[in-house]
C-alpha cells in the first residue's frame, strides 16, 4: 500500500475507549445487550471513507454505498448471523431453508431492539438457498450479516464513528476480552490515506462457465422450452474464472471497478485475506424507511456508447426495441403484482425511463409505496426476491431450468445485498459481481431471454456487462 504521508489523527480515541470501559466493561451486566457507542467526527470531514477503510488491519471488511452517495464502512467483527448449507438429508427441504432465513432477520431484529441506538446488519442471502454451495463461497456460506466493530459512515450530514458489539453473559465470552478487541481496532483507528493500492493484473487463463458454444445451445434449448413449461422469459448467467498471475489485494479490484462505476450500488465484503464478494449493481431490490418504500424495476440493456451522440442513438434503440420491452413488461408486472400483496399503496414515482450507467443503459421504471402494517424485512424480500431480472418469469417454472442450463452455483450472485437497521433498511441487487479468491476471479453476469432473444447478442451482452472486469487485465491499475 502507497501512502502521500498523509494522517487522519482521532484525538477522541481515549475519550472512546473510556465511555466503553465505563458503559460496558466496568457495568452490573446480566442479560445480552447490543452496544453501539457513537461519536461524532465532523471534524475529519476530510476524511475519504473508502481509504480508511483500506488502510485497517483487520481482514473482515464491508462498505455499501447509495446513488445517494451515502457511505458506510466497517472493519471487524461486533456480532455475525451466519449460515452455511449442508447435505440436504441433514440441512431439509425449501420450506426449512425459508425458515432459516426468515429465523436469520429476526434474529438480527431482535439484537437491533437490544440497543437504544440503530445499529445496521450488513450482508445479503445467496440467490438461490436450495441450491448446493461449492466451495468458492465458503468464506460468505448462503446467509451471511455482519455488525462490524468499528464503522464509519458518511453523508451530507457529515461523519460519525461507531463502535458496535453484541453482548451475551451466557455465551462463555467475558467482557474483557471483548474490551480487549475493541481496542486493538481503536488502535489501529489512526491510519494515514493511501492513494489506493496498485497493482499488476496479467491474466494467465480464462474459462468461461458454460463456454459460448455450450452456453448457445442451452439457450436454444431452453427457448425451445418456452410453451412446453409455460415460460415467458428466464436469465441464464455466466461465470468468467479469470486466473492472475500473483496474489491480489481483493480492495485493488474493487476500488477500480468502483471508479469505473456511477449510479449503482457498490458493495464490498471481505471475510478473509485475499478473500472478497464485491460489485457495483445498478438494481435496487427496495429501500425501507420505517413503512415507506422504493422498488426499481429494471430491465433490457445496450451499450452507453463512446459520445453523447451514440448514447442518445442507443437509448432510443432500446426503448423502441420489442424484444427489450416485452422483458421490461415481465418484470414490472411481477414486482407490481408482488408489492401488491405487501403494500397498502403503490404509486410508480418513475414512468419508463432510461437508466444510462457507465458502460451500459438500461430501461428503469421506479416504485413508491406505503406497507401494511407489521411487514417484517424478511417478507419484504421473500416477496421481492427474486425478480425476473434476475431469475425469470414465472419462477416457479424456472428453478429448474436455471440449474440444470448454467453449471456453476451463484451463490450471492443476484442475491439481495444490503443493510437492516431498526427503522431502515436497503438492499440492492448483488449483479456485476465477482468473488476474488486469492489468485482467481470469479465474475458473474446474466441475459434475460425471451421468444425473440438471438444467441450471439446476448453473448455479447453479458460480455459487455462485464466491461469494467476486463479493463483490470494486462495492464497497471492505479
Amino acid at each position: 500500500m502507497k501512502s502521500n504521508g498523509k494522517a487522519y489523527v482521532f484525538p477522541e480515541k481515549k475519550t472512546i475507549l473510556k465511555e466503553i470501559k465505563d458503559a460496558f466493561l466496568d457495568a452490573d451486566i446480566g442479560s445480552e445487550r447490543f452496544f453501539r457507542f457513537e461519536f461524532d467526527i465532523r471534524q475529519h470531514d476530510n476524511i475519504d471513507i473508502l481509504s480508511w477503510h483500506n488502510a485497517q488491519k483487520n481482514f473482515v471488511k464491508i462498505y455499501f454505498s447509495d446513488r445517494n452517495k451515502n457511505e458506510y464502512a466497517g472493519t471487524g467483527v461486533g456480532d455475525i448471523i451466519n449460515y452455511m448449507p449442508y447435505p440436504p438429508k441433514y440441512y431439509g427441504t425449501g420450506s426449512d431453508k425459508d425458515t432459516m432465513l426468515e429465523n436469520a432477520i429476526k434474529t438480527i431484529a431482535d439484537r437491533i431492539g437490544l440497543s437504544d441506538k440503530k445499529p445496521r446488519y450488513y450482508g445479503g442471502h445467496a440467490f438461490d438457498l436450495n441450491d448446493s454451495m461449492d466451495s468458492v463461497w465458503n468464506g460468505m456460506g448462503n446467509i451471511l450479516f455482519i455488525a462490524p466493530l468499528l464503522e464509519l459512515t458518511g453523508n451530507s450530514n457529515g461523519k460519525t464513528l461507531a463502535v458496535n458489539f453484541y453482548y451475551n453473559p451466557e455465551k462463555g465470552i467475558s467482557k474483557s476480552q471483548i474490551y480487549e478487541k475493541i481496542e486493538e481496532e481503536i488502535s489501529n483507528l489512526d491510519k494515514s490515506e493511501d492513494v489506493c493500492s496498485s497493482g499488476d493484473f496479467l491474466l494467465k487463463k480464462r474459462l468461461d462457465v458454460p463456454e459460448k458454444e455450450k452456453w448457445i445451445r442451452n439457450l436454444n434449448n431452453v427457448k425451445a422450452t418456452f410453451q412446453i413449461e409455460s415460460i415467458s422469459k428466464i436469465v441464464l448467467a455466466r461465470k468468467s474464472i479469470f486466473k492472475i498471475n500473483n496474489i491480489i489485494d481483493p480492495f485493488i479490484i474493487f476500488n477500480f471497478l468502483k471508479k469505473q462505476n456511477i449510479k449503482t450500488y457498490d458493495f464490498y465484503f471481505q471475510t478473509g485475506e485475499n478473500y472478497a464478494f464485491f460489485g457495483c449493481s445498478p438494481e435496487l431490490l427496495f429501500h425501507r424507511e420505517r413503512n415507506k418504500l422504493v422498488s426499481d424495476a429494471i430491465a433490457g440493456t445496450i451499450p452507453k456508447g463512446k459520445n453523447k451522440k451514440e448514447e442518445k442513438s442507443y437509448a432510443d434503440e432500446l426503448m423502441s426495441s420489442k424484444k427489450d420491452s416485452e422483458e421490461f413488461g415481465f418484470v414490472f408486472n411481477d414486482i407490481k403484482k408482488e408489492l401488491k400483496k405487501i403494500c397498502k399503496s403503490i404509486t410508480i414515482a418513475r414512468e419508463k425511463e432510461i437508466l444510462s450507467l457507465s458502460y451500459a443503459q438500461h430501461i428503469r421504471s421506479q416504485f413508491e409505496c406505503v406497507l401494511k402494517d407489521d411487514i417484517s424485512d424478511y417478507r419484504i424480500l421473500k416477496s421481492l426476491h427474486p425478480t425476473p431480472a434476475v431469475g425469470g418469469y414465472p419462477f416457479r417454472n424456472i428453478h429448474k431450468l436455471i440449474k440444470r442450463y448454467e453449471n456453476f452455483y451463484r451463490g450471492f450472485y443476484s442475491g439481495p445485498i444490503g443493510w437492516i437497521s431498526r427503522d431502515e433498511s436497503c438492499f440492492s441487487v448483488a449483479i456485476r459481481s465477482g468473488i476474488l479468491d486469492r489468485r482467481s476471479l470469479s465474475v458473474f453476469a446474466g441475459a434475460g431471454i425471451v421468444k425473440k432473444s438471438l444467441p450471439e447478442m446476448e453473448w455479447d451482452e453479458i460480455e459487455n456487462k462485464i466491461t469494467p472486469f476486463l479493463k483490470l487485465f494486462n495492464k497497471k491499475i492505479k
